[in-house]
C-alpha cells in the first residue's frame, strides 16, 4: 500500500505554494496590522474559533472536527485522490484522505497559533 503522506520535495513545494500565494494574495505575517494574510475566495465563510481555545473540552472537540473534515475529504475526493495539506513554515506533504485517520494527521486542521494550513485538492 502507498503511504498515505507524502513530503513534498523543494520543486514541488515551491510551485505549489508559489500557485497558492498568488491565487489568494497570501501573505503570511503574525502582526494584526498585516492582517488578513489571505484574501478569501467568494463564496466562502468565515468562522471565529477564538472561543475554542482555553474550553475545556478543547481536545475532544478538535477530535471532532479532525474526523468530520476527514470525512468531507473523503466525500470530495474520489478513491486513489490526493489533497496538497500545506502547512505555512512546515512540511508539506500530499495525502490521500481515504487512507488516513483523524488520529494520523500530520497537519492539524484547526490552527493552533503557530500553524496557518490549508487542504487542497490536487
Amino acid at each position: 500500500m502507498a503511504d498515505p503522506w507524502i513530503r513534498l520535495g523543494d520543486e514541488e513545494y515551491t510551485a505549489v505554494w508559489d500557485r497558492f500565494e498568488l491565487g489568494f494574495d497570501f501573505h503570511p505575517s503574525m502582526e494584526l496590522r498585516h492582517w488578513p494574510g489571505i484574501r478569501e475566495p467568494t463564496p466562502s465563510v468565515t468562522y471565529d474559533i477564538g472561543w475554542y481555545y482555553g474550553h475545556p473540552e478543547a481536545e475532544a472537540l478538535e477530535s471532532e472536527l479532525d474526523a468530520a473534515v476527514i470525512d468531507a475529504f473523503r466525500r470530495c475526493v474520489p478513491p486513489g485522490g490526493r489533497l496538497y495539506v500545506l502547512d505555512w513554515m512546515h512540511p508539506s506533504y500530499s495525502a490521500d484522505p481515504h487512507a488516513i485517520s483523524a488520529a494520523e494527521l500530520r497537519v492539524p486542521v484547526l490552527p493552533n497559533g503557530t500553524t496557518i494550513c490549508t487542504w487542497r485538492r490536487i
